[in-house]
């Protein structure tokens, strides 16, 4: 952010930042010739500056501090909640996914429930049959206005046409792959990525 702006000088653009819920936590940098200024007319309240930097600036160091700013943010890999009771295909999904997203496991409704009100999820990977219910109770969670994330249903059981209208694509466990698997999931991954 530069604080000299023709049309609205930065420290209003931060504050009206910080006023949206949608970009209330985004991290700011501020490039400017009056980047010392702005920081004592701020004085201390600069919620969420990673760095102030003055122009001219030099881009290797620009993107040292830059990189050295970012690097405590939790890193942009997918976050993939997988609501599954059985121990082995956890553990399949977990390896065949790793090098493209983190794996929050829920063996129960009950445990993926708890993680849908702590986090947010790029993509659910679901079980039909769960040892405490229905896994398709948990779509009305998933698709709302606030947040649409998609949903692979990867279960034993088919799919009824009610709960095939709320998700992304079924699987069979006893008739899919893991290379199918896997296939599906990154596709998955890529188009929620584009959309974004």
């Amino acid at each position: 952010l530069d604080l000299d702006l023709p049309d609205q000088d930065g420290i209003s653009l931060m504050q009206d930042l910080r006023k949206n819920p949608d970009t209330h936590s985004l991290p700011i940098a501020v490039v400017s010739a009056t980047a010392k200024e702005g920081e004592a007319e701020l004085n201390g309240d600069a919620i969420g500056v990673i760095d102030w930097i003055e122009k001219p600036i030099d881009p290797s160091y620009l993107v040292e501090r830059l990189s050295k700013a970012l690097s405590h943010l939790e890193d942009t890999m997918p976050h993939i909640l997988h609501v599954e009771d059985d121990d082995s295909i956890l553990k399949i999904v977990e390896t065949l996914v790793s090098d493209m997203g983190h794996v929050t496991p829920a063996r129960t409704l009950r445990d993926a429930r708890y993680a849908l009100e702590d986090h947010t999820f790029d993509l659910v990977i679901l079980d039909l049959m769960l040892p405490d219910g229905q896994g398709e109770s948990l779509l009305p969670l998933l698709n709302t206005k606030k947040s649409n994330t998609p949903v692979i249903v990867f279960s034993a059981k088919d799919v009824s046409r009610k709960t095939a209208r709320n998700i992304e694509v079924a699987l069979v466990k006893s008739q899919t792959t893991n290379e199918e698997l896997l296939s599906v999931i990154r596709s998955t991954i890529e188009a929620r990525q584009v959309e974004a």
